[in-house]
């Protein structure tokens, strides 16, 4: 069996688990580097009896010296090859052995997983971000964007007749990742700007998608990126590429502040678990200043009760007796 084949049927294994579109895609493209790095670096055949721990060693070594793939991206590509090998497990040949006899990812150390640098928002930057002039194609994304937090994926596939209106409300109906619906309300002020949106397209059919780019066309995940990237340096926002998932870190910071429930800011995002909103949390610097004006409040009043709780255990003490002679 090839590795191409095999690639193939791992691909139809991810989508009838329910795999997100977005994941059978970048999987599909490690496929595509690991095989194209067998065949044309190595020199091997496309053949699944190539596809040992020698080969996977060679194509981690060789993503790590480009410089230009991070440790974390390589541990994707890793975890898809693994993913590779245990469909590869499941398929028998015509002697009825596995494709795959083993697991060539069983022996490769993989590069210390590295916490990517907290993006998010400053109030001032969001503002000025806010505030850059667009025509309504691009200011409906934005709001949607700052006003949901969705994921980029899950916006750019959304359908006018994703808009639902249950009492007055206005929500967006979504698929996460793992193929699980969602249903997340917009803000009164951003679902009449959408409305606007939609009389200005002459009220397009359901099918029809959300949002466009400068051809008409369904807008892109590259597409929406560039947008946000275009209107943050407009805004003079220099310190990093903000990129859609940038809005969606900044708004969970403006949710928490608001003293929502984990639980709630998590769902508002779409996770499918409640844990997910660890790596979302981030604080701003003020918010230590005050942690610390607090300690040092706490502190004086640890202190101060100290002496009145002492002189309270002094009295309680039994007197002191004279040992027996």
């Amino acid at each position: 069996m090839t590795l191409s084949d095999l690639a193939d049927r791992c691909r139809e294994y991810l989508a009838s688990r329910n795999k997100s579109p977005n994941t059978v895609a970048s999987y599909r493209t490690c496929f595509r580097q690991f095989i194209a790095h067998v065949t044309q670096t190595l020199h091997l055949t496309d053949d699944t009896r190539h596809f040992t721990d020698d080969a996977v060693e060679s194509f981690a070594t060789a993503l790590f010296k480009t410089g230009t793939v991070k440790p974390n991206s390589i541990r994707t590509r890793l975890s898809a090859l693994s993913t590779l090998a245990k469909v590869g497990a499941k398929i028998k040949d015509s002697r009825s052995r596995p494709v795959v006899g083993g697991n060539p990812l069983a022996t490769i150390e993989r590069p210390a997983r590295k916490r990517p640098v907290e993006k998010f928002l400053t109030p001032v930057e969001l503002t000025a971000f806010l505030e850059v002039p667009r025509p309504m194609r691009i200011s409906i994304a934005r709001d949607l964007l700052v006003d949901l937090g969705l994921r980029a994926s899950e916006l750019c596939s959304a359908n006018v007749g994703d808009l639902i209106e249950v009492k007055g409300v206005l929500y967006l109906s979504v698929v996460v990742k793992g193929g699980h619906p969602a249903r997340v309300p917009i803000s009164p002020d951003v679902a009449e700007h959408l409305k606007d949106w939609l009389l200005s397209r002459n009220m397009p059919d359901p099918p029809e998608p959300l949002l466009l780019d400068s051809n008409g066309k369904r807008l892109s995940r590259g597409g929406l990126a560039f947008m946000t990237i275009s209107i943050a340096k407009q805004a003079g926002i220099k310190r990093w590429k903000v990129r859609p998932h940038t809005l969606r870190h900044t708004l969970n910071v403006i949710r928490r502040q608001a003293k929502l429930d984990p639980m709630v800011r998590s769902a508002l995002l779409t996770h499918t678990s409640p844990q997910s909103i660890v790596s979302y949390e981030h604080l701003m610097p003020e918010e230590l200043v005050d942690a610390r004006a607090q300690q040092r409040r706490g502190l004086a009043a640890y202190l101060q009760s100290a002496t009145g709780n002492y002189e309270n255990e002094k009295c309680a003490l039994p007197p002191t007796q004279e040992p027996d002679a």
